[in-house]
């Protein structure tokens, strides 16, 4: 499985459907490092393409083409939105990487940000699907929020950013 389609089922506006958000959970859960993928499908008029997107980080030695896209949802170098664009890094390592740690607690740096010129909620760091950090993002025009810090993991597992409200919801970088 190269990808986990996050969809809008029913309410085109109301952010990415908890259900294939729970099917991504689930991989991560049993160790499996999926990227987590979006689009349109254009199965009718009644969604607007490009309302939810897959963004795709290129290794920089790479041409920007199709297969070099490819290649970037295969590592698991993704983010998917409806809104606001996602910045997220563990101890400096991009999304997809995996982090090498000595048995018992350690502390990870985490740094995500969030920025939108639209409205979205809060920006949150999940471990293993728990929420263990969040920030409100600012006012005005250009809406940003940002988490960077130390963050304790007892355990193996994943970490990602998250970034939602009421009508969009965008998943970022797994570990």
């Amino acid at each position: 499985v190269d990808g986990i389609e996050m969809t809008s089922w029913g309410d085109l506006y109301g952010g990415i459907d908890p259900y294939s958000l729970s099917d991504w959970y689930r991989y991560l859960n049993c160790g499996q490092l999926v990227a987590a993928v979006g689009g349109t499908d254009k199965m009718s008029a009644n969604t607007a393409v490009g309302t939810v997107r897959t963004y795709a980080r290129l290794s920089p030695d790479e041409p920007f083409t199709y297969t070099a896209w490819m290649n970037a949802i295969r590592r698991a170098e993704t983010f998917v939105t409806y809104g606001p664009l996602l910045e997220f890094s563990v101890n400096g390592l991009e999304p997809g990487s995996a982090v090498t740690l000595p048995a018992g607690k350690q502390k990870l740096r985490v740094r995500a940000r969030a920025i939108s010129q639209e409205p979205y909620e809060v920006l949150e760091i999940l471990v293993n699907g728990k929420v263990v950090r969040s920030a409100k993002p600012s006012a005005g025009e250009r809406r940003e929020a940002v988490i960077d810090e130390a963050i304790e993991v007892a355990s193996g597992g994943w970490i990602a950013a998250r970034a939602h409200g009421r009508t969009m919801l965008p998943y970022g970088a797994t570990w």
